[in-house]
């Protein structure tokens, strides 16, 4: 499948809430040096120079077939953008027309910018939307402003984009922050710039610390190379972030939960209200691991064992019923590990098909196991520990947040033994 400018999210799928993404024009303008949207980018040749195809979505959707068009009826929010800033100097113009239809045709959307390149777009866009979410990406703080301009050289400052918060959070938009990618050198003093944003109206972090492939590094321009020289050399050909990286990021965790902050984080593995507000504000979304994990704090005990019907009924509550179209070909494409192992993968399945499958499979992506509070049943087998299944043959996940260690970044072991 293509790269289409409005597309269903799959790619995301049980990680962020937003069934759809838009990206009106392609490649981004802001020119991230990290960013991984751009680099893949060039490996694919990905790049969109009009709106046409988004208009004739949007302009067919109410009779439309594709999955896109059955979740723009469902009244599923569009996210702008994972890709692509939508108020950079290439997007800002296509994005407030976008903006326009879809107030005219009552869609909600929610956004991941660093900032408005243009002031004067903000008052603008605040009359187009109703409260929305707003994920506001700072990497830097303004100690750091001249490395973050050679880095992101198409941004707006760090300032500029720090003023916006409160704006933001006086007309009632939630307001997050991306430190992401969460880097030692880029962040003076963690706590206290942590402090200033909690202090401004921001809700919660998203962090994680940077991860390059070779195909990217590779794709990279010389200038890039050399603006980010020293911390390639720490992260490229391995395996894991350097020691101090993690600590970093550890401590950032630490620093946000301390504050008041929520967090998300890779598969963080507590109790996580980042997202409630979003699933208050807007009348649906996809349901999200966090959530499941959530609610087997709520419902659960150290030790009570998961089932597949459990996650199944989960997946089930929050999906939009007897809704079938393309969702196994669009998770396919995004994500073909998941379905290497099955034959009975089919391109057209209904949700809870793909519950089954993700269960059944704790090597996906999408696994609740990959969160940090659970554990597979396991048994002693000689020298090795070997998976218990269940009587049809799936796996039992154990819930278990004492395996954390006490650290919210904390890991459970992979296996639970059955004995205890």
């Amino acid at each position: 499948m293509s790269e289409q400018q409005l597309m269903a999210f799959y790619k995301e799928f049980l990680l962020e809430p937003f069934a759809l993404e838009l990206a009106v024009m392609q490649p981004c303008d802001i020119g991230c040096n990290y960013c991984f949207a751009n680099l893949d980018g060039r490996r694919h040749k990905i790049a969109f120079s009009d709106m046409a195809e988004v208009l004739d979505v949007l302009a067919n959707f109410k009779n439309g077939d594709s999955v896109e068009a059955q979740l723009l009826r469902l009244k599923y929010p569009v996210l702008m953008s994972n890709r692509v800033d939508p108020f950079g100097r290439r997007n800002r113009l296509s994005s407030i027309k976008i903006l326009e239809l879809f107030r005219d045709l009552d869609i909600r959307a929610g956004f991941q910018t660093k900032g408005f390149v243009n002031p004067e777009d903000f008052d603008t866009v605040m009359e187009l939307i109703e409260p929305s979410w707003f994920y506001i990406s700072i990497a830097f703080d303004p100690a750091h402003e001249f490395l973050c301009r050679k880095i992101e050289p198409g941004s707006i400052s760090i300032r500029d984009r720090l003023a916006l918060i409160p704006k933001l959070a006086e007309r009632g938009h939630l307001v997050y922050v991306g430190v992401n990618p969460c880097v030692p050198d880029w962040i003076e003093n963690p706590y206290a710039f942590l402090k200033q944003l909690k202090d401004s109206g921001v809700r919660g972090i998203f962090c994680s610390n940077l991860g390059l492939t070779r195909p990217q590094y590779n794709l990279m321009t010389a200038t890039e190379k050399a603006n980010l020289e020293s911390l390639l050399q720490e992260i490229m050909g391995k395996r894991q972030a350097p020691q101090r990286h993690v600590d970093f990021l550890h401590y950032c965790i630490d620093s946000a939960l301390e504050l008041g902050l929520t967090v998300a984080t890779g598969q963080i593995g507590i109790s996580n209200e980042f997202w409630t507000p979003a699933m208050e504000l807007y009348p649906r979304l996809f349901p999200l691991t966090t959530e499941f994990v959530n609610l087997c704090y709520r419902d659960m005990r150290q030790g009570s064992r998961i089932s597949q019907s459990y996650f199944v009924e989960f997946i089930e509550r929050r999906t939009p019923p007897g809704m079938r179209g393309l969702i196994g070909r669009y998770i396919r494409d995004s994500n073909p590990t998941i379905c290497l192992k099955y034959t009975e993968w089919s391109d057209e399945m209904s949700y809870k098909d793909l519950a089954k499958i993700i269960w059944d499979n704790p090597e996906s992506t999408f696994h609740p196991i990959n969160y940090r509070c659970f554990s597979l049943l396991g048994e002693r087998e000689d020298d090795t520990i070997v998976e218990v299944p269940d009587a049809g043959g799936s796996p039992i996940m154990i819930f278990n947040p004492e395996g954390m260690g006490g650290k919210p970044w904390g890991e459970a072991p992979r296996y639970y033994l059955a004995e205890g």
